[in-house]
C-alpha cells in the first residue's frame, strides 16, 4: 500500500535526523576511547640541586690537568776551589810532604778540616789513601756544614836534616920562619866565618887529607908548622857537616917567604 505524499513527506525529516544520529554517534565512541587510553604523564622541570646535576651530567667533560714533574733539588757538596795554584801534603801544615797539587779554578770535595779550622781534609785521588789536605788561605769553600767532621792530623814527620852551609871568608894568617938556606917554617891560622846553624862540627884539610875535626861553631885553626922549601904553596880547607852529609870544601892557600 503507498504512502500518500502526505505521510512521505513527514518521515524524511525523521529519516535524516535518525543519519545525523547515527554519524555522530561514532565520534562520541572515539572520544570516550581517547579518554580511556592512558597518556604518559609530562616530565616535569628540573630545579635546584636536581638542575645542577643535569647540567653537570650534561656538561662536556673537562681535559684532565698534565701535572708537571717537581724539579729535582741537587743536593750542596761540601767542596773548595783553588784561587792559586795550591800544594796538597800529607797532613794539616807545611812540616808535611807535598803529596799533590789543586791547581787554578779546580775544586775537591771536602770530607773534613782540622782542629784549628785552617785547613781542609779533601778528597785526591792522586794521594796515599785518596785525601790530602789543603790551606785554606789558598781556597774558596763552598756548602760547608756546621758539622763537618774534624779529622785527626797524622803524626808529625821527622825532618830530614838539610845538608849545613859551607864555611865562608876562609883565609890563612902566615907565619914564615926561615929555617936553613932556601927552607921555611910554614906556620899561622886557619880562619873562616861559620855559615851553618845545623852543622855538627868541622874538618880540616892539609894539602887534601884530613888532618882534624873540630866542634860546632869553630872559626879557626892553627897552621901546623912543616919546614917547605921556599915558595912552596900550601893549602888548607875546611868543611862543615852533619847526618845529611857535608858541605864543600873551601880552601885557602900559603907560601913563603
Amino acid at each position: 500500500m503507498n504512502a500518500d505524499p502526505v505521510h512521505r513527506q513527514r518521515r524524511l525529516p525523521l529519516l535524516g535526523l535518525a543519519a545525523l544520529v547515527v554519524l555522530a554517534a561514532p565520534c562520541s565512541v572515539c572520544n570516550l576511547l581517547q579518554s580511556a587510553t592512558p597518556q604518559p604523564a609530562p616530565t616535569p622541570l628540573a630545579t635546584g640541586a636536581a638542575l645542577a646535576t643535569t647540567q653537570a651530567t650534561n656538561a662536556p667533560a673537562l681535559p684532565t690537568p698534565t701535572v708537571s714533574a717537581t724539579a729535582t733539588m741537587t743536593p750542596c757538596v761540601p767542596s773548595v776551589a783553588a784561587t792559586q795554584d795550591a800544594n796538597v801534603r800529607a797532613g794539616p801544615g807545611s812540616v808535611y810532604d807535598v803529596v799533590g797539587a789543586l791547581l787554578t779554578g779546580n775544586s775537591a770535595v771536602v770530607d773534613g778540616k782540622d782542629s784549628s779550622s785552617t785547613w781542609w781534609y779533601i778528597e785526591l785521588a792522586a794521594a796515599p789513601g785518596g785525601h790530602g789536605w789543603v790551606w785554606g788561605q789558598v781556597v774558596t769553600p763552598s756548602c760547608i756544614p756546621q758539622s763537618l767532621q774534624v779529622v785527626a792530623a797524622p803524626p808529625t814527620p821527622t825532618p830530614t836534616p838539610s845538608l849545613p852551609a859551607a864555611p865562608t871568608h876562609v883565609a890563612i894568617a902566615k907565619v914564615c920562619q926561615a929555617n936553613v938556606p932556601a927552607m921555611y917554617l910554614y906556620l899561622g891560622t886557619l880562619t873562616w866565618k861559620n855559615k851553618a846553624n845545623n852543622a855538627k862540627g868541622y874538618k880540616i884539610y892539609f894539602n887534601g887529607g884530613l888532618l882534624a875535626t873540630l866542634p860546632p861553631n869553630s872559626t879557626s885553626f892553627p897552621v901546623p908548622g912543616v919546614a917547605l922549601t921556599q915558595g912552596t904553596v900550601l893549602t888548607m880547607g875546611v868543611q862543615a857537616f852533619n847526618d845529611a852529609g857535608a858541605s864543600n870544601i873551601v880552601t885557602a892557600t900559603m907560601s913563603c917567604p
